[in-house]
């Protein structure tokens, strides 16, 4: 078993969503766009992606080129899960993912677990 947290000051994430489009996937931006805080969620969402990368101890890897790889989703309950996609990750399939992301004011935290 492995395990993955990352935390982050959410006004941190206005920077990263000039070029969204490198870190999130279509459907994690159609996610977060329909928030009247819609900042917060992408944070959320970053942050459950780091803790993944971590979990998955996939450090000799840019974060960044392979972010569109890690994909955070809901289900209709609004439970966010991971779906790992491309090329990168093929070795990383044999793992079960399960994340938990909390978030308030200025933080969001986010822990995933591999097994």
């Amino acid at each position: 078993m492995k395990i993955g947290c990352d935390i982050i000051q959410n006004d941190r994430i206005i920077s990263i969503l000039k070029n969204k489009e490198k870190v999130f996937t279509e459907l994690e931006i159609s996610y977060c766009e329909v928030f009247e805080n819609k900042e917060l969620h992408y944070a959320s969402i970053f942050c459950a992606k780091e803790a993944v990368y971590k979990a998955l101890n996939v450090y000799n890897m840019s974060f960044y080129s392979v972010c569109l790889g890690i994909e955070i989703l809901h289900n209709d309950n609004n439970r966010p899960y991971v779906k790992l996609n491309g090329e990168y990750f093929a070795d990383y399939l044999k793992y079960n993912l399960d994340i938990s992301i909390s978030n308030e004011k200025d933080y969001s935290v986010a822990f995933a677990i591999a097994y």
